[in-house]
């Protein structure tokens, strides 16, 4: 049988033991007489939610499976909504810290926000705590606002978040993106194209004198195709490249982040307060 067996078949039987358990009505919670039936609820999320956002966290980031990923995520809602409603601002900023944390965004490059769908679940669900209990929301502003710098440097940001009135300007608006972070086309004075002459001139030289064993020739080659800008590579790698920023737009789009600035009106003072100190060290770091 396996309730006598040990280690790993005896746990994963009491394990599916007690799942089913708890969805049968022996896992209703009884309350004494008299008294509210949510009385003690309270206390009880606030011994338990450590473990289980714990335990949530580490099967987000080990799974693969989209029904799994789904079900950590409701998870995640649920806990998220349960901290808001006792206003529990501790349980909250722990959640958006590890959720930013899975967006990839945190590193400051958001690679994989693009092709991930764990990570663009991710960011959706951060969003729309957010938006919906930025109220509670205190020490994890700081993860939100570094999502927001990386999503700006990665140029995917709404207009209305990187323009500003400028009288000065004909048009009445100026934009907040430097101009040496705009990307410019590929012209022949690049790093790469100049490389790319070293080595097609090298190459020639060596296919020439005949000197050079087979490999090195072909090595020589291969370096030569490799970087050439009108290479199908470096055309498809480029492609490749604008395919993933409309991918981020788009999901950038369905987050709304215009919203923090437009709703920010209606934040509770201390939360207003953190979020304003957030913004001005992060912005005194990126000036610095």
């Amino acid at each position: 049988m396996p309730a006598e067996q040990v280690g790993a078949v005896k746990e994963n039987y009491m394990w599916k033991l007690l799942i089913r358990r708890g969805m049968s009505s022996a896992a209703k919670f009884q309350s004494p007489a008299g008294t509210d039936e949510g009385v003690f609820d309270h206390d009880l999320f606030s011994l338990s939610w450590g473990p289980i956002v714990a335990a949530l966290s580490f099967i987000f980031d080990k799974t693969g499976d989209p029904a799994l990923i789904s079900k950590t995520l409701m998870g995640f809602h649920k806990c998220a909504t349960i901290s808001a409603h006792y206003g529990m601002s501790d349980v909250f900023d722990n959640l958006i810290i590890s959720l930013c944390k899975f967006t990839t965004l945190i590193s400051g490059t958001g690679g994989d926000l693009s092709t991930s769908p764990k990570s663009q679940s991710s960011c959706r669900l951060v969003f729309q705590l957010v938006h919906r209990h930025g109220d509670i929301l205190r020490e994890g502003w700081k993860n939100f606002v570094e999502c927001l710098i990386s999503l700006f440097k990665l140029q995917v940001l709404p207009k209305i978040l990187t323009e500003s009135e400028d009288f000065t300007e004909p048009s009445g608006r100026v934009s907040l993106i430097r101009r040496s972070q705009i990307s410019a086309p590929r012209q022949e004075t690049g790093l790469f194209s100049s490389l790319y002459s070293y080595i097609a001139l090298s190459a020639g030289k060596q296919l020439r004198s005949n000197c050079g064993s087979y490999t090195d020739s072909k090595l020589m080659l291969n370096l030569f195709l490799i970087f050439d800008p009108d290479s199908p590579g470096s055309k498809s790698s480029v492609a490749e490249e604008e395919e993933n920023k409309r991918k981020t737009q788009v999901l950038v789009i369905e987050c709304r982040p215009e919203l923090l600035l437009s709703e920010s009106k209606f934040l509770q003072l201390e939360s207003l307060l953190d979020l304003i100190k957030v913004y001005v060290s992060e912005l005194t770091f990126e000036i610095a």
